[in-house]
């Protein structure tokens, strides 16, 4: 079983505004496009959670990068459901939760870098594995509840290119 820890006030190690882009953004992202809820739990503190649908971007610009959001299964069948019920789409559940990953990575990458967001060059989604992280720890990271299904979100910001 994973087990999470709340940030502090202070927002633990993590500087502020990557974990400020996280939480607002994926609260944006699925109330606008799912139309679904979140409840921050705080951060993953043990080793990778049993949570098998998992897509990283990698992403160059101003700063280099790598985010990884993980969920299960049953997440992604929460997703599928809501967004087939606004457009009426037979995609596959593990599309759906690509999507939601491209989708939350631009407004991450427009909320941490504002206009200058449109230099980045950012990868399409792919499937990954813990072993596919960087070896240093995240500059940040959070996990949230999605109807009872947990959600983990991993940034690492690797260098300034300026």
């Amino acid at each position: 079983m994973p087990a999470y820890v709340a940030i502090p006030q202070q927002n633990g190690e993590f500087p502020k505004s990557e974990l400020n882009g996280i939480l607002q953004g994926v609260s944006v992202v699925l109330e606008s496009w799912a139309n679904l809820s979140s409840r921050y739990i705080g951060v993953p503190v043990e080793g990778p959670a049993p949570l098998p649908l998992e897509f990283s971007v990698k992403f160059s610009g101003q700063a280099s990068g790598y985010l990884n959001v993980r969920t299960s299964d049953e997440m992604a069948k929460v997703l599928h459901r809501s967004i087939q019920s606004k457009n009426g789409s037979f995609i596959t559940e593990e599309a759906i939760f690509k999507e939601f990953v491209a989708v939350f990575s631009g407004r991450l990458m427009a909320y941490l870098w504002g206009n200058n967001w449109g230099l980045f060059k950012s990868d399409a989604p792919v499937f990954s594995t813990p072993e596919n992280w960087p070896a240093s720890a995240p500059s940040a990271c959070c996990a949230f509840i999605v109807e009872n299904w947990p959600v983990e979100i991993r940034l690492w910001i690797e260098s300034d290119t300026e």
